[in-house]
């Protein structure tokens, strides 16, 4: 018989965790990827709690600096691309800046002495954070200022095996390309790294959080991790063992076996072999940490597309937009879980000091990956990459479920996509009312509904009413969607 009295335990005693010795600051983050981002605009983004901007010089390299224009501290994302040298133009005075973060032109100067005396101080130049572009994403270090250029260089970019690391597209070592089973999608959210790469890490919830969308509750069964050589240290994760990963097997009505690989600083690798007819398939989703209680995610799972099934060519034809509702649907199943988690987590260790993490209960095999990868970020990650208050629980599914700000916007085919439904349903609309009217003026003409102009005119603005229903649907699943687990059936 089970029990379910409230515990009198006390939080266990953990001792302190050692020093980190992973510096996240001096890292390579995977922040976009290229093909969303607009270069002909300035794109605002955060990387470690600090606001960043990001854009494309004329020579087509995409730069990055801190937000904030060295005059005033006004917003570089609200500035402008210079159309006559390719610059990044604050919006607020004109002073303009070059990739390398020199001030090129300050329109406030009496004279060409005084410019160039402002212009050549260190306080006029932007803060610049190194980038570069490698296999579709665009790669931003995690620190500006003295050393960074040289430390970045020093260093390597995250990048998945499995493509060719010299190329800025993705491409295999071959030279063939990817074939895309889940478009590049990206999203930010409403709580912190740590509670995305403990989701990402957790096989097991996928049939019951995201039940009808990509698994189901009756076919879920028992998860099995395990190392992938017996002989290795499975917990905790080491950075520098980057080949190091666990094998996980799924049981229920279909067994599945497959690969799962943590890599700081916030890659989850789900390597698939034989997937509905390929001989492998990978997912990678890219966690990073944008400030305290956000995070952004970069997901995408492809495949060799050397022949591929055709089947999973047709699926890789559809447009974006429509793969990118089922990866809003999965996002959508997990916000409030991870949003809540993270805040009681934070209200406990305000109120009794408890252990944070230790406070979960795991003792199957289920969770080994999620054990494994809290010990790694206790003993060598400090804790995580953001430290500090999430912010208060977000009760309003609105706003936690936010598809536009957190998705659409960032998304260009996603954003084309509902415009055009838009501009349907504004035809539908002026097509049902201009159906009506006809009807209104038969009506006071005399005509009978029996003749052959009002039943036309019936049937005109049913069909545009349909359609506008059927429209404001659509375009209401690029903005918010309410998921409601207790609905999905």
């Amino acid at each position: 018989m089970g029990c379910c009295k409230a515990s009198t335990e006390q939080p266990e005693e953990v001792k302190e965790p050692a020093p980190t010795t992973y510096d996240w600051s001096r890292q390579w983050y995977a922040i976009a990827f290229v093909q969303d981002l607009d270069p002909t605009r300035p794109t605002p983004l955060e990387l470690l709690g600090n606001r960043l901007v990001l854009w494309r010089d004329r020579a087509g390299a995409w730069r990055c600096f801190a937000d904030r224009c060295p005059h005033r501290l006004a917003p570089l994302s609200e500035g402008r691309i210079e159309p006559s040298d390719g610059t990044l133009q604050c919006s607020y005075h004109g002073w303009r800046f070059s990739g390398d973060g020199a001030c090129t032109a300050i329109p406030q100067a009496p004279d060409g002495a005084a410019h160039s005396a402002a212009a050549a101080s260190s306080r006029a130049c932007a803060m610049v954070h190194p980038t570069q572009v490698r296999q579709g994403f665009v790669h931003v270090w995690g620190r500006s200022g003295p050393g960074a250029e040289e430390e970045a260089a020093a260093a390597t970019p995250l990048l998945g095996p499995e493509l060719d690391p010299n190329t800025a597209d993705a491409r295999f070592p071959d030279g063939s390309p990817t074939l895309d089973l889940g478009k590049p999608y990206t999203r930010d959210l409403p709580y912190g790294w740590e509670y995305l790469m403990e989701n990402l890490c957790d096989p097991a919830h996928v049939p019951y959080a995201h039940h009808g969308i990509i698994g189901r509750r009756e076919a879920a069964g028992s998860v099995t991790i395990s190392p992938t050589q017996p002989s290795d240290p499975l917990f905790p994760f080491a950075p520098e063992r980057e080949g190091q990963s666990v094998d996980v097997t799924t049981s229920g009505a279909r067994t599945a076996s497959y690969k799962v690989q943590f890599v700081p600083p916030g890659l989850v690798r789900y390597v698939m072999p034989k997937f509905f007819g390929t001989r492998l398939a990978i997912m990678w989703m890219v966690g990073v940490p944008s400030a305290p209680g956000r995070c952004r995610v970069l997901y995408w799972f492809f495949t060799p597309s050397v022949n591929a099934p055709e089947r999973l060519a047709k699926q890789a034809a559809e447009p974006a937009w429509k793969d990118h509702h089922v990866r809003s649907s999965v996002f959508d199943g997990d916000n409030p879980f991870l949003h809540r988690q993270e805040r009681l987590l934070a209200e406990m260790r305000h109120s009794d000091g408890s252990a944070g993490w230790r406070r979960y209960f795991m003792p199957t095999t289920a969770d080994r990956l999620v054990v494994g990868f809290r010990r790694w970020l206790d003993t060598r990650g400090g804790g995580g990459p953001t430290p500090g208050d999430p912010g208060p629980l977000e009760g309003r599914r609105e706003v936690l479920l936010d598809r536009l700000h957190q998705h659409t916007e960032k998304c260009p085919g996603c954003m084309q996509a509902m415009r055009r439904f838009q501009r349907l349903r504004t035809v539908a609309a002026s097509a049902c009312a201009a159906a009506l009217l006809g009807l209104c003026a038969s009506a006071a003409w005399g005509r009978t509904l029996l003749a052959p102009l009002p039943p036309t005119l019936l049937l005109v603005a049913g069909a545009a009413a349909f359609a506008y229903v059927r429209l404001s649907a659509l375009v209401a699943r690029f903005v918010f969607t309410d998921y409601v687990h207790a609905d999905q059936h």
